[in-house]
Order: C-alpha cells, then sequence, then structure tokens
C-alpha cells in the first residue's frame, strides 16, 4: 500500500516507506501468535545503503538493519555503499573500501564516522589504529588502487537520483535521510487483521450519486474503493476485487472513489479520464486497462480508449471540463474527511479495510457481511483448487504472471525459470496465465490439458512433459504422459472433452490482447519485464522495479541496484 502526506523531518517521505513497511512488515509467527488464513510473512530482505562518511547521520544504521531483520526472522543481504557529498570526502571512501578487503569495514566505518574530515596521514593512523597492514593500507591509496570502486558506487548513486547520504533501498522500497530509515527500522510488526465482528462500522457520510459503480443496487454487499491509478498495490488489488465480485455474483455492488496521492497532471489524468469515460459507458473498460497495464502518457491513454471504441475528441475535451475535475477532488476530500492515509482503503457495508489483502481475507469479510460462516458455493468449474496454476504465498510481496502458450518450445524452459526464481524467494507469488493463438495448431488444446492436469494437482509437471513433445499429443500418447507423471488419464481426458476451463483460458487470452502482452511475457508488480528472462535478470528485475509500476529494458544500459 502506499502511505500518503507523511512528514518526515520537514519533508515528505512519500509512498516508498509505505513499500517498506507492507514487504518486510508482514503477519507472521511473533511470539505464538497464529498466522492467519491468506497472510504472509516475507523471509528475505535485500537492501542497498549508501553512506557518507562525513554524516554522522549514518551512524549505527547498518547495525539497526540487521537488528531489525534478526528480530523477524529475516534473511538479511545487504550491501553497502559510497555516496560522498564533496570530493574531499573521496579519499576517507578509499580507506573504507581498503578496510573492506582486510576485513574491517565494519570498524573502519565506525571510526570515520566518529572523525569525520580526516585525511592523509590520519587515514594511515586509523588504520594501524584498527590493526590492518599499514604499508599495504600506505600503497593502496598512494595508486588509489580503490578510487574505482568508490567512484563507481558514487555513479550509481547519481544515476538513482541519490543527492546526499544515507539512504536504503530495500525490497524495492526507498528511505532518504537517517530519520525516516530508523522510524521505518523501529516500526513495530503490523497486528493480524481483525475478523469481521471486530471492525467497528463507520458512518461514511459519501456521495455516490455520481460514483462509477456495477453491481445490483440492492446488493447484500457495498464495497467501496478510495484507489490511486499509479498505486502498485491498488492495481494488485483491484484484480482482487473483481475476483471477490466473480466469487458473489448478484451480492456484490463495487463502487470506485479517486484518491490520487499527487496533485501533479499526470497523477490526475487517469482520474480525470476515467471520470469522463463515463459519459460514454466506458469507465470500468478504460479502469481495467489502466489497473493491468500503467499508462505512459496521454497518448497511451488516448489510444487506448480509442481500442475500447471510445471518442477519443470527445473525451479529451470532457477531462479538461472543471465539473470532472470537481468530481476527483470531491472524492479526494471526502478520504481525507474519513482520515485515509494508504491505498488502497475499502469500506465493506462500513467496515475500514486499509491496503491489499488476500482473497481469501475479503472473501470472509464478505461471508461476514452475509452472515455466512462457511465458504459460499458459487458454482463454476469444479475441480481446480486456488493454487493449482500458482505457486508461493498467496499474498505475496512480489506478485509475477508469467503468460504462456504451451505451443511454443519456449514455453517450458520460460517456466522452468519462473518456477526455480519463485523456490528460491518465498516472497514471491506467480501465476501461470494462458496466451492462445487461434492460427496456431494445438494451441488451445495444449492450455486445455495443462488445467485439465491442474484439476490433479499435475500442472507445473505436465507442462514440463509437453515441453519435450514435438506437437501436440495423439490419443494413445496423451494416456501415456498422463500415466507417467502420476495423473488419472480417463479424467484428465473427460476434462479436455468437456472443454471445462475454456473460459478461463478465453478470458486470460483476451486480457493479454488488451493490455498488449505476447507469450512469453512477464509482468512484475504491474511492470513489465524486458528482456532474457534469466534467473539473474528476474532478481535484478525484482529488486529495481517490482514496487515501482515503470517499464524497464534490460538491453537498455543503466546504471540501478542490481534486486
Amino acid at each position: 500500500m502506499d502511505i500518503v502526506r507523511l512528514r518526515v523531518a520537514g519533508g515528505w517521505m512519500g509512498a516508498m516507506l509505505a513499500a517498506w513497511l507492507l514487504v518486510v512488515g508482514g503477519w507472521g509467527r511473533v511470539r505464538g501468535e497464529e498466522v492467519p488464513d491468506g497472510a504472509v510473512m516475507p523471509r528475505e530482505l535485500s537492501a542497498m545503503l549508501f553512506v557518507d562518511v562525513g554524516n554522522p547521520d549514518c551512524s549505527g544504521l547498518l547495525e539497526e538493519l540487521e537488528t531489525f531483520a534478526k528480530v523477524r526472522g529475516l534473511r538479511l543481504e545487504v550491501s553497502v555503499k559510497h555516496a560522498p557529498a564533496v570530493v574531499e570526502r573521496i579519499e576517507a571512501h578509499e580507506a573504507l573500501e581498503a578496510a573492506r578487503e582486510a576485513g574491517k569495514f565494519r570498524e573502519m566505518l565506525a571510526v570515520l564516522l566518529r572523525n569525520p574530515g580526516v585525511r592523509g596521514s590520519g587515514l594511515v593512523r586509523l588504520a594501524g589504529e584498527l590493526g590492518l597492514d599499514v604499508a599495504g593500507f600506505e600503497m593502496a591509496m598512494d595508486n588509489r588502487m580503490h578510487r574505482r570502486a568508490v567512484m563507481r558506487d558514487l555513479a550509481e548513486a547519481r544515476g538513482l537520483g541519490v543527492q546526499s547520504a544515507p539512504v536504503l533501498f530495500a525490497n524495492g522500497a526507498r528511505m532518504d535521510g537517517g530519520e525516516a530509515i530508523r522510524k521505518a527500522l523501529r516500526t513495530p510488526l503490523p497486528k493480524p487483521p481483525p475478523s469481521w465482528a471486530e471492525m467497528p462500522v463507520e458512518i461514511l457520510d459519501l456521495d455516490l450519486r455520481t460514483a462509477p459503480a456495477r453491481g445490483p443496487v440492492e446488493a447484500p454487499v457495498t464495497i467501496i474503493e478510495f484507489t490511486d491509478f499509479r498505486c502498485g498495490f491498488c492495481r494488485i488489488h483491484s484484480r482482487t476485487l473483481s475476483e471477490l465480485e466473480a466469487a458473489f455474483p448478484g451480492r456484490v455492488r463495487r463502487v470506485f472513489k479517486n484518491y490520487p496521492l499527487s496533485q501533479e497532471p499526470e497523477a490526475m489524468l487517469p482520474h480525470l479520464a476515467g471520470m469522463a469515460a463515463m459519459d460514454q459507458g466506458k469507465f470500468w473498460e478504460l479502469h481495467h486497462s489502466i489497473m493491468n497495464r500503467p499508462m505512459e502518457g496521454e497518448g497511451d491513454l488516448l489510444g487506448r480508449a480509442a481500442q475500447l471504441g471510445m471518442d477519443t475528441n470527445r473525451l479529451a475535451l470532457r477531462w479538461a471540463d472543471a465539473g470532472v475535475a470537481a468530481r476527483v477532488y470531491r472524492d479526494g476530500q471526502e478520504g481525507q474527511r474519513l482520515g485515509i492515509q494508504a491505498t488502497p482503503t475499502t469500506f465493506i457495508n462500513g467496515r475500514r479495510v486499509t491496503g491489499r489483502h488476500s482473497i481469501e481475507t475479503l472473501k470472509g469479510y464478505v461471508r461476514g457481511a452475509l452472515g455466512l460462516g462457511a465458504e459460499v458455493a458459487t458454482g463454476g468449474v469444479p475441480g481446480l483448487e486456488p493454487d493449482s496454476t500458482s505457486l508461493g504465498p498467496k499474498d505475496g510481496a512480489v506478485y509475477v504472471e508469467v503468460f504462456v502458450d504451451l505451443s511454443e518450445k519456449a514455453s517450458g524452459p520460460l517456466l522452468a525459470r519462473v518456477r526455480e526464481f519463485a523456490r528460491e524467494r518465498p516472497s514471491v507469488r506467480v501465476e501461470f496465465r494462458s496466451v492462445v493463438r487461434t492460427n496456431v495448431p494445438g494451441s488451445m488444446i495444449l492450455q486445455e490439458s495443462a488445467l485439465a492436469a491442474a484439476e490433479q494437482g499435475r500442472f507445473w509437471e505436465w507442462c514440463g512433459v509437453l515441453a519435450q513433445e514435438e506437437g501436440v499429443p495423439g490419443p494413445t500418447r496423451w494416456s501415456e504422459l498422463a500415466r507417467g507423471v502420476g495423473m488419472d488419464a480417463v479424467k484428465l481426458e473427460q476434462s479436455m472433452r468437456e472443454h471445462r476451463h475454456r473460459a478461463r483460458i478465453e478470458g486470460d487470452a483476451a486480457e493479454a490482447l488488451e493490455r498488449g502482452l505476447a507469450a512469453g511475457a512477464v509482468v512484475m508488480n504491474g511492470t513489465v519485464f524486458r528482456g532474457e528472462p534469466t534467473l539473474e535478470n528476474l532478481a535484478r528485475h525484482m529488486d529495481e522495479n517490482a514496487c515501482c509500476g515503470k517499464a524497464l529494458d534490460f538491453e537498455r544500459p543503466k546504471v540501478l541496484p542490481g534486486r
């Protein structure tokens, strides 16, 4: 979730602290507490800390970071980087790098922070006091052996917009300044989500007459979401709400409220366009397009509107209308009056739900609103468990979609790499999405066979088997392959014959087309991965980009941290 208008050290700390709190402060078993259904506790913390030995505000941050990880049971991977603010301090950072090579980095960092401004012979003296090889240290300093490492870090810092240390990047979140970092590191573990009965009913007093809504007016459950189109967690939450609507057909009414975190034109544009699209009856179509794939400026937005059958001239004139801006502004005022401090914030029959939650948690809340104590039978296709085509925790901090056409030979290696990537990172959630090419024989039937295999819990094994086949297997071969992975061949063939999962496959394929995604696409927290999906590049992309919603092209050289 994104935290808004949080005052820190005389400036706005911004939304990235919220990403940090969500990613590393998740639910977990703490001092004997039980983990609630659908909750997740990340097990890894990847951090990069930029320091300046001339700034005492950097003191103790490394130790606090280690304590934070230890208390929460996180495996910490931390890299301390050089970011001297002035040229005169570069020499001291070279000394720090020399100490790192000698295994005395931590000790040298502490002593340099206590002695800002030390240079020349003073650095040699400190090296001697720490037990370093003074002769080797002097030679390294005289020959500038570590200048390149310092300058490389400094260039990286400048490329990331780091102007003054300390700055911490942690699991995709950025925090600037010692006060902000310490505040995040000292944030207590959040409590598990409350039960439905524990949540108070609030008097909202909202104007819903002009708000986009869908679902029966008389539905027993009303869900009101305050959302920012540019918030990555809002995009994930939006999809979860769509799943919730499908799980309770006819019983849920969904209402949208604008809550942009920024008043900048690029932040306001999707909200203004959404309100303008209502006049053409296309709000939800445009909403889904933007939530599925972040827009890239006005031209991209108009292009999508045209694809959705909208009159783009009329749309552009309407979103510039003062009346449309007033509606967006009014939603924001309502949210502020309710004290909303994070997006997404959702109200279910007047009960507040802050942030992104798992579909299981939200289903429980809706069942509570309906007065039901057990899972609601919603019909639909039998046999598929929620995780049968997914990997990782349901509420993983990093959400990866992999779009695959199993008729492509590259699909097998891609799925294998993504599977290994998720296996090594407990905070990653992977979901399989189907892409079908109508002009390719066997494309649909292979996708149907994979979901039929998922009914028997053999989805990933089956995809691996199909990757070894040339073309579409014949009738006898289907049975042989099914038995080879421990499946009931009769059940597999019956599911395929009944086309049980065709609607889901066609839905995935239509969504891929709308989002402009082809087979082999990987989307991480709403950001489209570009480049060869090797394990190294996937990890790097996760570190750099999982929470920011910006496109990244690995084929274009960039100075970025390596998630």
